[in-house]
């Protein structure tokens, strides 16, 4: 047994000492170091730094994470999570060149980790001027109500805010409204709209950047029954001689009015007084602008009209035409018994006019409607004058005759 310690004792030292190297060897093997790439959202701290000093930032590129590269075993590696590993930016030490630090630690296996390495070791800011202003809040409304309905009022409260934001954003910002519909809707309704930031252009802006004072507001709608109602007007007095009134218009020439439904009922028109429409003496057209709410019944209001509509009456020179009629149009009316009509050789008479240019030319022989009474008369040839219907404004230059032949019937 001695001779089994003893013999060959050179060969088993050495042995020895290989199998500890071969042991350590295989020990380093099982957990050697290396590197892992680990993506780590960015900590912000003391963020309000800039705010105190009437800036506000924004990241370059919106980097909110940081690739790590972490040297350690590989046991530590494999153990290791996104949240062992902390990538704090902390803008108390911001630079004048408007960077902030990248700084990394690990929670956990803190002596075991050899390095933390970032890709990108600073946060690039755009820093700019807060600016902050008073505006108004207005409201937009979509759609429409109910047939027989409108809207006549609509308001938010509050309807004044306080809103910050860079000066990029601030010098674009033209208005602040909310957006409520009114689709099909027959009464009035309060409801919480949330306030939108727009530009000149009519589009909505981004507003992550601003602070509003108020984000919602509370908007009021009021909706009432309505009716539609002409607006009527007759002009005082006569143009001057050799003039007169082609046509009157109004515009709008209908409303529409709310308010006491027994007041509604009853009104069919707006009448506006003919004082406010005088043309007298007038040689070209004569225009008014006449307000509408001094016309309207106690009770009654005007709903999205205009209270203001505009009159004109168009005045033209009258002008002379001569409308030639055939005698076979003329009506010949309480012929005697027995008796044929003849107008001989006349085919056709002329009738000279005086009036409105726009009124005689649409002047035709059917319109006139041209007549020739005989009742009374006998046999013979008679020159008897030819009636007309003639519109208002319009003046038969002189007495028109035609000769008519009374001839007894044969048989």
């Amino acid at each position: 047994m001695k001779r089994f310690f003893t013999q060959n004792l050179g060969l088993k030292l050495i042995s020895l000492v290989i199998a500890f190297f071969l042991w350590l060897f295989m020990y380093n093997s099982s957990d050697p170091d290396g590197v892992r790439q680990m993506t780590v959202p960015i900590t912000l701290r003391n963020e309000n730094t800039l705010e105190d000093n009437g800036l506000t930032y924004q990241v370059v590129d919106d980097m909110t994470s940081v690739q790590v590269s972490v040297r350690a075993p590989l046991s530590v590696r494999n153990a290791l999570t996104e949240s062992d590993i902390q990538v704090v930016a902390d803008f108390s030490k911001v630079t004048a060149e408007y960077t902030v630090a990248l700084e990394a630690s690990c929670s956990r296996y803190r002596s075991s980790v050899e390095e933390l390495a970032l890709e990108k070791p600073v946060l690039q800011l755009e820093v700019e001027k807060l600016v902050t202003r008073q505006m108004t809040v207005g409201i937009n409304l979509s759609g429409e109500p109910r047939a027989g309905y409108a809207v006549v009022s609509s308001g938010v409260s509050p309807n004044r805010v306080t809103i910050t934001g860079p000066e990029s954003q601030m010098e674009r910002l033209d208005a602040l409204n909310v957006t409520v519909s009114v689709d099909d809707v027959n009464s009035g309704f309060e409801s919480t709209a949330k306030i939108q930031a727009y530009d000149e252009g009519g589009y909505v802006m981004d507003m992550t950047r601003m602070e509003l004072s108020d984000m919602d507001v509370l908007a009021t709608v009021g909706v009432s029954e309505t009716k539609n109602v002409d607006i009527q007007v007759t002009p005082k007095g006569k143009c001057a001689v050799g003039y007169g009134v082609r046509e009157v218009t109004v515009t709008p020439r209908t409303v529409t009015l709310y308010g006491d439904e027994s007041l509604l009922q009853e009104t069919d028109a707006i009448v506006i007084p003919s004082s406010q429409l005088d043309i007298s003496g007038a040689t070209s057209d004569v225009e008014r602008k006449i307000n509408l709410t001094t016309l309207l019944p106690e009770g009654l209001q005007l709903a999205g009209s205009s209270e203001v509509v505009r009159v004109v009456a168009v005045v033209e020179q009258e002008t002379s035409r001569s409308v030639k009629i055939p005698v076979t149009g003329i009506l010949q009316i309480n012929v005697p018994a027995g008796y044929n009509v003849s107008f001989g050789t006349v085919t056709e008479i002329t009738i000279p006019l005086t009036g409105l240019e726009s009124t005689l030319e649409s002047l035709t022989a059917e319109s006139l409607k041209p007549t020739v009474d005989l009742g009374g008369l006998g046999a013979g040839t008679h020159e008897i004058s030819v009636g007309l219907t003639l519109p208002d404004g319009v003046v038969q230059g002189s007495d028109v005759k035609v000769q008519v032949t009374l001839n007894e019937s044969a048989g």
